[in-house]
């Protein structure tokens, strides 16, 4: 009885065996553990490496706008703060002083009605150039109480009261009916 339950158990170890390494291939027949793996191996030598893609060009960076973008990049997202002149907060005039000052080397007044005053203006946008002023009218039938400075016939970079300094368009509906004036400062080039 001994010798019948040692054959049982060996067989059901050698049973549990085979069926643990052997596995049917996918035409159906059984296939060992070992060969699986050699076929898998096979399958990867035989295979073509993967072509490499490309990665597509990076577009071209839009062109700089000179000393003044890059100063002025330096202040995007300075808040607002009226009276102020500095990137701790900085309003309207106060950031056109700091760069009239600093790119162009030019002591502007401090308000922006006298800013205006100190300019040749104009009304029409095309006649304006890269770091000319451009005056507005937050108040209907006041005289100029806001200025940006101009960076191209579609946008102006200016400190907004509720974005800080920020570059905003002169399409947007806020802006084109407060829009007044440009101006050309005697002494900028």
């Amino acid at each position: 009885m001994k010798k019948t339950k040692i054959v049982k158990v060996i067989s059901a170890i050698l049973i549990m065996t085979c069926v643990c390494s052997c596995n049917i291939s996918r035409n159906g027949k059984r296939e060992s553990l070992a060969d699986k793996l050699e076929r898998r191996h096979r399958q990867r030598d035989v295979r073509p490496p993967k072509a490499e893609i490309p990665k597509p060009p990076k577009p071209p960076k839009k062109p700089r706008q000179g000393k003044l973008m890059d100063y002025c990049e330096g202040w995007l997202g300075t808040p607002y703060r009226g009276g102020g002149e500095t990137k701790q907060g900085v309003d309207c005039s106060g950031f056109v002083l700091n760069v009239y000052k600093d790119v162009y080397g030019i002591k502007l007044p401090r308000r922006s009605q006298d800013m205006e005053q100190a300019c040749k203006t104009t009304k029409n946008l095309n006649e304006l150039k890269e770091g000319d002023l451009v005056f507005f009218n937050n108040k209907a039938g006041g005289s100029t109480n806001h200025v940006g400075i101009f960076l191209n016939k579609d946008t102006f970079v200016h400190a907004s009261t509720s974005k800080g300094v920020t570059i905003s368009r002169f399409e947007e509906k806020y802006w084109a009916e407060r829009f007044r004036c440009g101006g050309k400062h005697p002494l900028k080039k």
